[in-house]
């Protein structure tokens, strides 16, 4: 993952952006921890907020996973879906190449972001060929990367016309290499059952290549799933492991404790008699400092407890 920079106080991020984020992570259940929660309360997607509230944001969601990458890919690809079903998206393109045209001169990008030029950075489309399937997105936002590659591959999938749609920033972070190809119709059901045979169909060489790219592109997002299932086993995984030993914490400083009632050492599962300090240090993680109650001050000091009790009396 690539790491975000210390945000420039003069960059504001439009509030929509920050709901979208809040409200995709928990959606998805990665995170519903307070923290979210509370800052969806004070969130107005009519508004603008400073970068720094949506990397905090970004920190809470992946602060417990290991494996942070497929992670905001996935919320970067779901939040377009929200743009695009639940926000504006649907009136602003129409199709994949849409979203990459709108990326021209930067414009998708500065309608969310606000800040000079030096701060706010760019989000171009800088090539494309749609006779080939490929195009180029250059970046130098203080965006998070592997957010912005689930931003394209979600922004690019959600009007349904592309059976394919690739995008590679693995050799240059900022760089994003993409490859898609347009929705074909099917082909008839009899070249359909050659092809899954393994056979050579007699057809047109376009509707093969569509099929070809169909399949690839159920491929290629089973993957992207696949990565991301195992990122959040893996938290899972950790997460439970954790509870474990807390509950285990939890239950050994339950129940009843044999306690002697003149020494007040504590016998522990193997019959041995310790002290009630180094009892609880062991099992918990609670330290203990050592003072002296008035009770004991009395008994086993009465002249300084009747010279403390004087001083305090006169003053």
């Amino acid at each position: 993952m690539t790491a975000i920079p210390s945000p420039s106080p003069n960059l504001l991020v439009s509030g929509s952006i920050i709901d979208g984020f809040v409200k995709t992570s928990i959606d998805l259940q990665i995170s519903t921890g307070s923290a979210l929660s509370r800052s969806l309360a004070r969130i107005d997607p009519d508004g603008w907020y400073p970068l720094s509230l949506l990397v905090e944001l970004q920190e809470i969601v992946t602060s417990s996973f290991q494996t942070k990458e497929p992670i905001l890919e996935k919320i970067g690809r779901s939040m377009m879906h929200s743009w695009y079903h639940q926000g504006p998206g649907s009136g602003l393109v129409r199709t994949g190449m849409d979203f990459l045209r709108y990326q021209s001169g930067s414009e998708g990008y500065r309608s969310v972001v606000r800040g000079g030029d030096h701060d706010v950075g760019q989000f171009m489309l800088s090539d494309i060929d749609e006779q080939a399937g490929t195009a180029l997105v250059r970046s130098t936002t203080p965006f998070d990367k592997d957010m912005e590659r689930g931003i394209i591959i979600g922004g690019m999938s959600v009007t349904g016309d592309l059976d394919y749609i690739e995008v590679d920033n693995s050799r240059d972070a900022s760089c994003f290499r993409i490859r898609f190809h347009a929705r074909k119709e099917l082909p008839p059901e009899s070249i359909l059952e050659q092809f899954l045979r393994g056979e050579r169909p007699d057809a047109p060489r376009s509707l093969i290549e569509g099929l070809w790219y169909r399949a690839k592109g159920l491929e290629l997002e089973l993957e992207r799933e696949k990565r991301y299932f195992l990122a959040s086993q893996e938290n899972s995984r950790e997460l439970i492991a954790r509870l474990r030993d807390a509950f285990a914490e939890v239950k050994t400083l339950s129940g009843m404790l044999p306690i002697c009632s003149n020494c007040k050492k504590i016998r522990d599962d193997k019959g041995y008699w310790d002290q009630i300090e180094h009892y609880i240090s062991s099992h918990s993680e609670a330290e203990f400092s050592h003072a002296i109650c008035p009770d004991c001050v009395r008994k086993l000091y009465p002249n300084y407890y009747d010279k403390l009790r004087e001083k305090k009396e006169d003053a």
